[in-house]
């Protein structure tokens, strides 16, 4: 029991320190812009033609495998709302050279739509060629704030999806 208590011990200090220097990361990703994006096209199946694209964050810091550790480290840190902003921000430069009549979806984690949502000025201009695609990857816990943001996003021009439906918590009724 004594080596196992240590092997328990040692695991658990190893995980601390990759809690930690992923939370460090986290903060030098998010300020240094330190991940980029590919678009997955959504193609129209009659016309074979792309009518969307999907932005994809790829984090080029070595600390992260992929976005979904990345992803769950900003949830961790508290950091979900920066990094978001941040990925945004980064997520819509193809919409200047995109044809007018083709969108682009940008994820978005549930505990984004909180009003400072709504004071993202560089999204402004392009809202009616924006999909918003909440993520299934946390529970919502106040119904009445997310329906109020979802419906000022929405007046604005802001189209609403929901990604992976099902795959994660099936709370978004």
């Amino acid at each position: 029991t004594y080596s196992r208590a240590l092997a328990v011990a040692s695991a658990l200090e190893s995980s601390l320190t990759i809690d930690f220097k992923r939370i460090v990361a986290l903060d030098k990703v998010i300020e240094e812009r330190q991940f980029t994006f590919v678009y997955q096209p959504i193609v129209d199946s009659i016309t074979h033609r792309p009518i969307a694209y999907e932005a994809l964050c790829r984090p080029s810091a070595s600390e992260f495998a992929g976005p979904a550790e990345l992803f769950e480290t900003a949830e961790y840190a508290a950091r979900v709302a920066d990094l978001g902003r941040a990925c945004r921000t980064i997520s819509i430069a193809p919409l200047a050279d995109l044809p007018e009549d083709c969108s682009l979806f940008i994820n978005l984690h549930p505990s984004e739509l909180a009003p400072a949502l709504l004071h993202e000025a560089a999204l402004e201009p392009w809202s009616s060629r924006i999909v918003l695609e909440i993520t299934e990857t946390a529970a919502i816990d106040d119904y009445e704030r997310v329906r109020d943001v979802i419906a000022k996003l929405r007046e604005r021009g802001f189209r609403i999806a929901l990604d992976d439906l099902g795959a994660g918590y099936a709370g978004l009724n």
